[in-house]
């Protein structure tokens, strides 16, 4: 028998009849004979609405108490796909985080799995029951409920798989695999049959939003295949893996929203320190500006309270730094962007031309990107696919 995990995005889970679209998908799985497991995010806007309910309350909500709150909506949707799936005389069990056997580190609303246990799945396996974990969430070493952080019902899913030495860990959402950018913003916009652990990496970790970065983090260090597909219909998707493959130079272009820049007049290593560690950031550029200053992007995306953060650094370093709202990034990535003064002076000039509004650019070896006033970069996003992608051979889908 083989075990298949597959994880549903909260848009795919989002009405009765979109749950009973994926109780169909699992029953067929369950008949063919596999074992199922599946993952689920909260239905539709759910975080987003319990988030504002908390904030309305208090505009820095406790994280033991939001974690408790936010995780309520992952228990719903798997509650209501285990009894859609019932409502079919199949047997299936809804299970939390906690009694999916994963365990996960003690901070609050960005924790991180620091082992997996899932002698209850398999138990539930072994009697012919499809499982439905709710993903997002985990417990911590005293008990304390806690969530990983936006799109962690990814890094869930690849957790149990590889736990359980799945066969397949499909993760399930309402794009039919990776894009070169954003299909949604770009209309030539290239599905990718195949991507690299790094290059996936690569692209969420500057915003492609398909797979979270700590999923394919965790799926590199475990060996698990990931197959982005989509939740709707059986295209063939994108896998991501070990398998390098040849490819041209930009693969695709991704951006980041709501960064905050920290702009610091002179470059104080003490103080720059100190204020990422205010911030609790993962996601970090920093940049020596021209004038001897330092320019520090951080991204909010798995930071809730990141107004109440903003507050507080500008009491605590009042007069020493700036804070600028209203940025994102723009970033190409592909085999060494980032060694290329060519990929540089390409890119400058198209953002330049285009948008006018490059703040300050970084690179790594296989990335480029450049700061962007936010309003600018959809517009600055189909200007660097015409340019770097749409230009080169086609990397056409299989």
């Amino acid at each position: 028998m083989k075990t298949i995990v597959q994880k549903y995005g909260g848009s795919s889970v989002a009405t009765d009849d979109k749950l009973r679209h994926v109780a169909e998908r699992l029953l067929a799985l369950h008949r063919a004979g596999h074992g199922v497991v599946t993952v689920v995010s909260a239905m539709g806007d759910t975080t987003n609405h319990l988030l504002d309910l908390a904030q309305g309350l208090n505009d820095n909500p406790p994280g033991r108490e939001l974690d408790l709150l936010l995780s309520s909506g992952e228990r719903i949707s798997s509650s209501l796909l285990a009894m859609a799936i019932r409502a079919q005389g199949v047997p299936a069990v809804a299970l939390t985080g906690a009694q999916a056997g994963i365990h996960t580190s003690d901070r609050h609303l960005n924790a991180r799995i620091m082992e997996v246990d899932p002698v209850r799945v398999r138990q539930e396996l072994a009697v012919g029951r499809i499982v439905v974990v709710a993903g997002f969430q985990g417990i911590d070493p005293s008990g304390e409920i806690t969530t990983l952080g936006r799109g962690g019902s990814d890094t869930t899913a690849v957790a149990l798989a590889a736990a359980l030495e799945a066969d397949s860990c499909d993760i399930c959402s309402d794009v039919d695999g990776i894009y070169s950018a954003d299909p949604r913003m770009v209309d030539g916009a290239l599905r990718l049959p195949s991507l690299h652990y790094d290059e996936m990496e690569a692209l969420a970790r500057h915003g492609a939003k398909v797979l979270d970065l700590r999923a394919v983090a965790y799926a590199k260090k475990h060996g698990v295949t990931i197959h982005a597909r989509s939740s709707s219909h059986e295209n063939k998707g994108t896998l991501v893996s070990g398998e390098r493959r040849k490819q041209s130079q930009v693969i695709g272009v991704a951006s980041l929203t709501k960064l905050i820049k920290l702009e610091l007049a002179q470059a104080d290593p003490q103080l720059a320190r100190a204020a990422v560690e205010m911030c609790g950031a993962e996601n970090v550029y920093f940049d020596t500006t021209a004038k001897g200053g330092l320019d520090i992007l951080i991204s909010t995306l798995n930071m809730p309270e990141h107004e109440h953060v903003c507050r507080q650094l500008s009491k605590r370093f009042d007069g020493r730094l700036k804070l600028a709202h209203d940025v994102g990034s723009v970033s190409i990535v592909g085999s060494g962007v980032g060694r290329s003064d060519e990929s540089a002076t390409h890119l400058r000039s198209t953002l330049d031309s285009k948008t006018n509004a490059l703040q300050s650019m970084f690179s790594t070896a296989d990335t480029r990107t450049c700061i962007v006033d936010e309003k600018v970069i959809p517009e600055a996003v189909r200007a660097l696919h015409r340019r770097f992608v749409e230009r080169q051979p086609k990397m056409a889908a299989a």
